[in-house]
């Protein structure tokens, strides 16, 4: 029984390491919409511990395969210029909608609405006392029936008398493109 258990083992092992020598570094790790956001927000927190003064650059430099395109370069651009450019720059952290800094973050599960496929992440800000709650909703999509996902949008809710918005219509707006 023991030899019988020891080949089954050894078969399961060669098995997994053969598949991840196969599949791409994260495709385990980003098999739904709730792991696509998890991994950019995993990701968020080392590049601001890790690379404080180009967090972003870092960030989105890092997650491309996972942010749509204009995205990630409507990002680049801003976070590439100073308020002494005289261009647009990002004076906010718009991964956990402040400028106070992030402590940590929760994924919850995501929701389809209207066709839209919705993550809300709840931040804790390291100002905060209480609970996390949901700064940013990430608006994700599925390129194609079985294939990856990817970050399209940040929506951020309404609060203190201001009207709700996304960063996609902030960028354009901003950068006029």
């Amino acid at each position: 029984m023991n030899r019988r258990r020891f080949a089954i083992v050894t078969c399961a092992l060669t098995l997994a390491a053969a598949l991840s020598l196969l599949l791409p570094g994260r495709a385990w790790a980003q098999s739904t919409p709730e792991q696509t956001v998890n991994a950019f927000y995993r990701d968020y927190m080392t590049a601001v511990e890790r690379s404080p003064r180009n967090w972003v650059e870092t960030l989105v430099n890092g997650q491309k395969a996972n942010l749509d395109a204009h995205l990630a370069a409507g990002l680049l651009e801003m976070a590439g210029n100073t308020p002494e450019s005289g261009k647009p720059w990002l004076d906010f952290d718009p991964f956990g909608n402040s400028q106070m800094g992030t402590k940590s973050f929760t994924v919850r599960s995501a929701v389809n609405k209207n066709g839209q496929i919705l993550v809300p992440v709840a931040i804790l800000l390291n100002r905060d006392q209480g609970p996390a709650k949901v700064r940013v909703t990430a608006v994700v999509k599925q390129w194609e029936p079985g294939g990856k996902y990817i970050i399209t949008n940040f929506l951020y809710p309404a609060e203190y008398g201001a009207p709700g918005w996304d960063l996609q219509g902030f960028l354009k707006k901003t950068l006029k493109h």
